[in-house]
């Protein structure tokens, strides 16, 4: 099983979940953080891809489908959401957005970790 890390508001979230919701047959976990992107950080997100990514489909429903499950979480990082991998089995989380670094507790908590998609520059730590 794999699990999407996702803020509701990310650029990318929508049309990825649908996406992958379009291509895999087998359930999908959506682990929703729900502190979101703050407005600087969209604002670097959209200037680190060159404006090629934009928000058009905030506010629209993800596709329909049982094969995504969806669940609300303070903070990846926290140990609600490492426990739900682990009672769900969940072997992959990818990282498709998410407003915080994710702690080693977070990248060890499931069987082959965190796959982080990233399109832009890397940022300048």
């Amino acid at each position: 099983m794999i699990g999407l890390l996702a803020t509701h508001n990310h650029p990318l979230y929508y049309s990825t979940v649908n996406h992958i919701a379009h291509q895999l047959n087998y359930k999908i976990y959506v682990l929703v953080d729900t502190l979101g992107l703050s407005a600087n950080q969209l604002q670097i997100f959209h200037e680190r891809t060159g404006g090629n990514f934009n928000d058009t489909m905030l506010g629209h429903d993800l596709v329909e489908s049982n094969k995504l499950l969806m669940e609300k979480f303070d903070s990846h990082n926290g140990y609600e959401m490492q426990d739900y991998v682990d009672k769900n089995s969940i072997e992959l989380l990818v990282n498709i957005g998410t407003p915080r670094r994710i702690s080693k507790q977070t990248l060890d908590c499931c069987k082959y970790g965190v796959l982080n998609i990233h399109p832009g520059q890397l940022p300048k730590y």
